[in-house]
């Protein structure tokens, strides 16, 4: 895949993450700490790095007008046949909650543009903020609603909202709270644990609800491995913080998630289910909520999916898009008829 392209005006030069020099690498992270639309873990530098680390097949596309770099474009290869047709997906493929390229400038880049200065014959992605399709006009279709907790949103204070639009869920919690207190012992919340028991914990427990979910095997040896990574190692961009709620004693919730420019993305929330009658994801979201400001959390990202779960304390919504682009060659129209085909059977159960 390495190697330099040219397509019109634009030239680019596509770099595995240990070729990237530090001018390059600096710039993606100025970008992304400077640009609000960037303020999620998965646009930045070290998340590329992460998966780069686990992925074979990750690389970023970095694009040059008039010699000056205006676009990073990261992406991987799918496996199986995409490898073949130079099929490409979204950095961290379902691991990652946002996919965007990383304008350092204003430019306007069509699709066909992108994947001649990638080399792909094809590109598919999902998680695409609305911010793109209106400000850079890419070429999508309406995904899924994303929700968030905004702390920033309003002059209103976050519980007076809660009060308002939601009058029982803040009382119901924390009568719940109460009561596993009074059966379960004295409660210990963790904004941020480093404690491995605590991390195998919330492994363990993700498997259990996929496996009663019918997920099995979401969890496969890339993606559990991308999880240890974040976990075990820092960088200098975001925090990857795990929080506990334990009872007595014991954990009876957990969520692994990344911390970036005071957004932390709600990304892998687990309970104890012999606790269910608790709501212990509920009262865990909650603590979280509670200790935001001295936490210096501003928003908290609850990802994709419109669910009465992640409604909950939620104040604002946004628009996720999805796409598929193709270039006019024998690899590209292949892996299009071979995608849709799978989507047909997909949809036809």
């Amino acid at each position: 895949m390495q190697g330099k392209r040219q397509c019109g005006i634009f030239s680019s030069e596509v770099k595995s993450c240990q070729e990237m020099t530090a001018d390059e690498i600096g710039l993606w992270k100025k970008t992304t700490s400077e640009k609000s639309e960037y303020h999620s873990a998965f646009y930045t530098y070290s998340f590329f790095a992460a998966v780069s680390v686990v992925y074979q097949d990750a690389y970023v596309s970095i694009i040059r007008k008039a010699g000056k770099i205006v676009c990073f474009f990261p992406f991987q290869l799918m496996k199986g046949m995409g490898r073949f047709c130079l099929a490409g997906e979204r950095i961290g493929e379902e691991m990652s909650d946002y996919f965007a390229p990383i304008y350092t400038t204003d430019v306007l880049i069509s699709p066909d543009q992108f994947l001649k200065l990638t080399g792909l014959h094809y590109f598919y992605f999902t998680h695409l903020e609305q911010y793109f399709i209106e400000q850079k006009g890419m070429d999508a279709s309406q995904g899924e609603i994303g929700l968030r907790v905004n702390f920033k949103k309003s002059d209103q204070d976050y519980f007076d909202y809660l009060r308002e639009k939601h009058k029982s869920l803040y009382p119901d919690t924390k009568r719940r709270e109460k009561k596993a207190i009074q059966d379960k012992g004295e409660m210990t919340f963790v904004f941020q644990s480093r404690d491995e028991n605590d991390y195998a914990f919330l492994v363990a427990k993700k498997n259990a609800q996929y496996e009663r979910t019918k997920r099995v095997g979401y969890f496969r040896k890339e993606r559990t491995e991308l999880l240890d990574y974040l976990f075990k190692h820092e960088n200098d961009e975001f925090q990857t913080t795990l929080s506990t709620i334990s009872f007595g004693g014991n954990l009876m919730a957990a969520h692994l998630g990344m911390f970036y420019q005071g957004v932390l993305h709600y990304w892998f929330p687990v309970y104890d289910f012999e606790c269910q009658k608790y709501s212990p994801g509920r009262l865990l979201l909650c603590k979280i909520i509670e200790t935001a400001g001295e936490n210096e959390v501003e928003v908290i990202d609850r990802g994709s999916g419109d669910t009465p779960y992640k409604r909950d304390f939620s104040n604002e919504e946004h628009y996720f898009y999805k796409g598929a682009w193709s270039q006019a060659s024998i690899k590209g129209t292949l892996f299009s008829l071979k995608q849709s085909l799978e989507w047909r059977l997909q949809t036809n159960g």
